[in-house]
């Protein structure tokens, strides 16, 4: 199986994720010789970077608006990151010490350990979330977590189906969720964090 980033920068917060994009940004120019043509323009990728760290500035003292643009140019870096992560997983084709050397961290694979799918998306209502994960075969429960960008995971419920909507989120608060599921096996680890704006 070849090398894959692992997305866990979009769990960090705003400041330690200007610093890493900084990092990544760095890196690229650093190994130009091998990255000759990212999929995204580093440019363009710095200037991401740069609405971002004056998004964080003005939304410290600012209301809805501003922390609504921060959310979106948090967002773009987020997609930015995404495009060259699959940039250099495509040209390092399975050399980890070349993915390592850009600054993104592997999934490592093992047989105890399954990466899950899980989505995230507007509930029918403000203030709500839809989650679903795929079923596991002999699952009993499922158990859901959230936290804000600067909170701690918090026990959102727990469910015998592998879908729930969670409500009373206060919009344009970007959230993290994840889940776990219980079955005669145990308890499995937390899926990897999924991450979106409240509507």
């Amino acid at each position: 199986m070849k090398a894959k980033v692992l997305f866990d920068f979009i769990l960090l917060n705003v400041p330690e994720k200007i610093a890493f994009g900084d990092l990544i940004s760095s890196n690229f120019k650093r190994l130009a010789e091998k990255f000759v043509k990212p999929d995204l323009d580093l440019e363009i990728f710095d200037d991401d970077l740069k609405r971002l760290r004056l998004g964080h500035i003005n939304a410290q003292n600012g209301g809805k608006t501003e922390k609504a643009l921060l959310n979106q140019y948090e967002e773009k870096v987020d997609d930015d990151l995404r495009i060259l992560a699959r940039y250099g997983e495509r040209i390092a084709d399975g050399d980890e010490a070349l993915l390592i050397s850009l600054g993104f961290r592997l999934v490592r694979s093992s047989s105890t350990h399954q990466y899950v799918e899980l989505s995230v998306e507007a509930g029918d209502v403000s203030g709500s979330v839809v989650l679903c994960r795929h079923s596991v075969d002999g699952a009993k429960t499922y158990l859901w977590q959230q936290r804000t960008e600067s909170g701690e995971w918090t026990f959102a419920g727990a469910t015998t189906k592998c879908k729930t909507t969670l409500s009373g989120l206060t919009p344009v608060t970007r959230y993290y969720f994840r889940v776990a599921v219980v079955s005669a096996a145990g308890t499995s680890a937390y899926s990897e964090a999924v991450t979106k704006v409240v509507e």
